[in-house]
């Protein structure tokens, strides 16, 4: 069994000779933070900022106290874990047949 180590940049490629089988194992660079990941370091690891989490414009507060590492704050008329029930009056589908909503009040044509 013949064993060649070479590094490029922040990743480590090793590659093991076992008879007329090659096997590759990638080991990634440790970030100086635990904050961030990727090969360059520079992705956030906070839940609010890869998941996204938070719909109708909730605002997304990251909490490792919490099961998911994060809270939703949302809107009035608006709740939910991530902000995903909408009881707004005015929103996208509220007139039906070409209706328009002014200011809650309905205009049928």
């Amino acid at each position: 069994m013949s064993f060649i180590e070479t590094s490029t940049n922040h990743d480590i490629q090793t590659t093991f000779d076992i008879g007329s089988q090659l096997s590759l194992v990638f080991v990634p660079n440790t970030c100086p933070t635990s904050t961030q990941i990727g090969s360059n370091c520079n992705i956030s690891s906070f839940s609010c900022d890869i998941l996204q989490p938070c719909q109708n414009s909730g605002t997304c507060i990251n909490d490792n106290n919490t099961v998911n590492g994060y809270i939703c704050s949302c809107s009035i008329d608006v709740n939910g874990t991530q902000c995903q029930y909408n009881y707004q009056l005015c929103q996208i589908n509220t007139c039906w047949n070409n209706g328009k909503l002014n200011k809650y009040i309905y205009i049928y044509m």
